[in-house]
């Protein structure tokens, strides 16, 4: 049998904008931080503060906390940094960056929150999995990024995951090719430089 393609969906930059703005924290920063980092659901709701190196501007995620088993470190842009200084302000001495304020641990789910943000919007067919795509998509797409450091900064272990994860290499693939032609006919080509 064939192997089927993971699903992708990813958000266009209205769509994240009003799910930022119509999320309320603890929500809203978990999304901020799965957006800009690009980091897995239980590596953002597991994630400790000293994980988090702040002067530096930096994650890092231990072996045995990461999926591939390899440590791995993500910078923080300057968005990040400011979130993250905001709620180690905010902390209260816990060893948890979300910290569930019933349990005193880390958040173990957030599924009903993320669905009914979700249904409220009108987004259907969207994973909270589907934020590292986006962040992905747009690393590459809109900023430049490539395929090797956004590799090392998802934590694949192999680049074709990676390349798998991303709908931008097949735009930019579409850019370059739509980038020059050449017709068949050379009257064509006339009317194309005139």
């Amino acid at each position: 049998m064939a192997k089927e393609e993971p699903k992708e969906s990813i958000l266009t930059e209205q769509k994240i904008r009003r799910l930022i703005e119509n999320s309320e924290a603890p929500l809203r920063h978990i999304i901020l931080v799965a957006l800009n980092t690009g980091m897995r659901k239980s590596e953002i709701l597991n994630l400790e503060w000293d994980q988090v190196n702040l002067e530096e501007g930096f994650i890092r995620i231990e072996a045995q906390r990461s999926k591939n088993r390899k440590i791995r470190v993500i910078p923080l842009n300057n968005s990040m940094k400011e979130v993250f200084y905001k709620l180690h302000y905010s902390r209260n001495g816990s060893q948890y960056v979300f910290e569930n304020p019933k349990t005193g641990k880390a958040f173990v789910c957030i599924n009903r929150r993320w669905r009914n943000l979700l249904k409220e919007l009108g987004i259907k067919g969207f994973r909270f999995h589907d934020l590292r795509h986006t962040f992905a998509t747009y690393a590459l797409l809109k900023k430049g990024g490539d395929l090797v450091s956004l590799q090392a900064t998802s934590g694949h272990a192999d680049i074709s995951t990676t390349a798998r994860y991303t709908k931008a290499l097949l735009e930019g693939q579409r850019k370059l090719v739509n980038s020059f032609e050449v017709p068949e006919r050379e009257s064509n080509i006339i009317e194309l430089a005139g």
